[in-house]
């Protein structure tokens, strides 16, 4: 079989939560089958703007940078921008995604949520197939975002989703979507090896907009603070609009001192400080699945997360982690009081969160999963 995987960043190539499913899913299968990753890249930069191809591990790379400063003077990190900048590139450079579907008989394009959602047009001109993976979905179905997905996914041959409640809200909410043609496949976890450390942290991981709830951490924390004597200092990684809000909230609560944050960091990096980490925080108000839970679960962290609909599908409350109300200040200190002063309920979260993550999320199962799915097409 001939896989095109499409993706799409923002300006620069940051680390996401869809970059890593797809640099870990193009590992699981790159022996079963060709592949041909395809990333498009929005650039400030009319210097930077063209097209590189590369071979690596029996990959091929195909990277489409295009400037949109001329269409998009202010791009930010808004999903209307986002999607913008990134169906620019698809037009940009139509002619020689269509030629290369062509000569290199690809069967099956497998597009990364709705970014990318005018190639679908370019794959009904080249009769080629469209796998789709949703990879969130926003709690608003009148998000912007919502719209692309709904388009997206009716035009799709097989939609692949990473929980199950996920595609409850999917067929809840798109009725022309057919449920026969949705799949669940869990995200694996796979984590870089690490030498046991001293556990010295409360982190979290993942970009810094609205919806990540950092904002309630904080002020969590800020509470810790007073009722832990010599609390571990809070390791932000990761970038977004609302790092300079996040900042000065830390200044205003008098924990600037002991929050580090540390913008984009690489992936390698982020498994280094989870090793390190003590708790690991998922404050989120929506998610998916919670790939930061799970890869702070196969590292050793004890687990605290919103209870949220794709959290409680990784986090077991009590067992495998803690579960808090979703934006609860108060809530989330106690839970971070209590995990750092009982050693034995952290020592059995984390127990039971490693055993939990090697039999549930691994991804050689995600890979079989989505072989038979393009199998079962082609």
């Amino acid at each position: 079989m001939n896989i095109l995987i499409a993706q799409s960043f923002l300006e620069e190539k940051e680390i996401t939560g869809i970059s890593v499913y797809v640099s870990n899913l193009v590992a699981a299968l790159k022996d079963r089958m060709n592949i041909t990753v395809l990333t498009l890249l929005p650039t400030r930069e009319k210097a930077m703007e063209g097209i590189d191809e590369y071979d690596k591990e029996n990959v091929h790379y195909m990277e489409l940078s295009t400037s949109v400063s001329a269409e998009l003077p202010k791009l930010s990190h808004g999903p209307v921008s986002w999607w913008i900048g990134a169906n620019l590139s698809v037009v940009k450079h139509w002619q020689h995604i269509a030629e290369y579907i062509r000569q290199q008989h690809i069967d099956i394009v497998h597009l990364q949520d709705c970014f990318v959602a005018s190639l679908i047009e370019l794959c009904e001109q080249t009769n080629t197939k469209v796998v789709t993976t949703i990879h969130a979905v926003h709690p608003s179905p009148a998000h912007f975002g919502e719209a692309l997905r709904h388009y997206q996914m009716a035009h799709s041959a097989a939609i692949i989703v990473v929980s199950r409640w996920m595609k409850d809200a999917i067929v809840s909410r798109n009725p022309i979507v057919d449920p026969e043609k949705l799949y669940v496949i869990y995200n694996g976890v796979q984590v870089a090896p690490v030498a046991p450390k001293k556990r010295k942290f409360i982190t979290f991981a993942g970009r810094l907009v609205e919806l990540k709830g950092v904002s309630t951490l904080l002020k969590a924390y800020a509470r810790m603070v007073r009722l832990v004597e010599e609390a571990p200092l809070l390791v932000i990684m990761g970038d977004g609009p609302d790092r300079e809000r996040l900042m000065r909230l830390a200044d205003e609560l008098g924990i600037a001192e002991r929050v580090q944050f540390r913008g984009e960091v690489s992936h390698d990096e982020v498994c280094e400080t989870l090793a390190e980490s003590l708790i690991h925080v998922v404050p989120s108000r929506t998610e998916a699945l919670g790939l930061s839970a799970l890869e702070g679960m196969a590292l050793g962290a004890a687990v605290i997360a919103s209870d949220i609909e794709g959290l409680r599908e990784v986090v077991q409350d009590g067992v495998s982690g803690l579960l808090f109300t979703m934006d609860h200040e108060e809530e989330l200190a106690e839970k971070l009081v209590l995990v750092h002063n009982d050693v034995a309920l952290r020592a059995r979260l984390v127990e039971h969160a490693q055993n939990q993550v090697a039999k549930k999320f691994s991804w050689e199962a995600a890979g079989s999963q989505t072989e038979s799915i393009f199998e079962s097409l082609v």
